[in-house]
């Protein structure tokens, strides 16, 4: 890996990736290159590509997201354009041509079989190649910031961030055989409410408009229920049940509140503890079968220090009603972890 930033702030990324596998003996390599050529516009040229074996989707539960049945093999090649139109507006450009295919020829572990057992065969399919289209466009009002020479901060903004992004699967191009349209429409934004603590929202719109060749890494997945796991409640459902999957329009809504205190002060008994009282909850409608979905969660975090590392260990009750699922309630477990690059935490 190398990592260069030049005297007037520009900046080369090189990363290389090399993986060897002893059972099939393959040797696969992969890596990106980025360089940011104008700083103060966030400006940056992105060329990845090389074979790897990837995750047909990493909205999969524990049990499954590892399992050899969520994998495939992709050849890449990656071209992308990212900067600020005016401050606050984002521009992301990417496409990407990939020739898939099918991991059914590899010699696969005992272990694996052990561990993943029917979630381990892989998926059957003829190989194909696949030519994408993907743009984004994300605005923030009012965004702040901060000049130093010739590079800009973000500091932040009282309003929700707005995204549009457009996915197109472009036909015959490099005898490419998928042929779709997805536009999607979403806004997330964290806001205080007065001594009440923090309020975090994601929302996401999804509409297929058009789905004339397709194959499963084209769908768009919901991550299935995790068993006593609390996963990251802004992208997942905590009481799904299985991993579902559309081709459909869809609307996707989570939210979180964290009370920092202004809850737990107010109990005689452990208002001088350091638990912090949360509450979230989230609501899913897929097209297909009409499916509808919506949970409701309560639970108390204790934060402590692992070496530099701040986390939060949760307890958290969870409650759903499915037209789907039978799953109605879970105790469930997780860890809220602080990322001091940016001064957030994951959740």
């Amino acid at each position: 890996q190398l990592v260069k930033e030049f005297q007037n702030k520009n900046k080369l990324f090189v990363s290389t990736l090399i993986n060897y596998g002893f059972k099939n003996r393959d040797l696969l390599s992969n890596g990106p290159f980025k360089y940011t050529y104008a700083p103060k516009k966030f400006a940056q040229l992105k060329l990845s590509g090389g074979s790897k074996y990837e995750m047909l989707t990493n909205m999969q539960n524990l049990s499954s997201i590892f399992s050899r049945g969520n994998f495939i093999h992709n050849n890449y090649l990656e071209l992308g354009h990212f900067f600020e139109v005016f401050n606050g507006l984002f521009f992301d450009f990417n496409i990407k041509f990939l020739d898939r295919s099918s991991i059914a020829g590899l010699n696969l572990s005992d272990w694996s079989n052990d561990l993943f057992g029917n979630n381990n065969s892989p998926l059957l399919f003829e190989n194909y190649k696949e030519l994408n289209l993907n743009v984004t466009l994300s605005y923030t009002p009012l965004q702040k910031f901060a000049i130093n020479g010739r590079k800009k901060s973000i500091i932040g903004s009282r309003w929700p961030t707005f995204r549009f992004g457009w996915e197109q699967g472009l036909p015959n191009f490099l005898n490419s055989k998928i042929d779709y349209q997805k536009l999607l429409l979403g806004s997330n934004h964290s806001f205080k409410i007065g001594l009440a603590g923090t309020t975090k929202l994601k929302a996401w719109i999804g509409q297929y408009l058009t789905t004339k060749n397709v194959e499963l890494p084209n769908y768009t997945f919901f991550r299935g229920t995790d068993n006593y796991f609390f996963s990251h409640p802004l992208y997942t459902f905590q009481l799904l049940g299985e991993t579902h999957n559309s081709l459909k329009n869809y609307l996707s809504i989570h939210f979180i509140h964290h009370f920092h205190g202004a809850l737990i002060k107010k109990i005689p008994l452990v208002k001088k503890s350091k638990l912090e009282a949360v509450t979230g909850g989230a609501s899913l409608f897929i097209k297909d079968n009409n499916f509808k979905h919506s949970e409701l969660y309560n639970g108390l975090e204790i934060p402590f220090k692992m070496g530099e590392t701040q986390l939060k260990f949760g307890v958290y009750y969870t409650v759903a009603y499915s037209n789907y699922s039978n799953l109605s309630n879970m105790i469930k477990f997780g860890l809220n972890v602080f990322n001091p690059f940016n001064n957030k935490w994951a959740f």
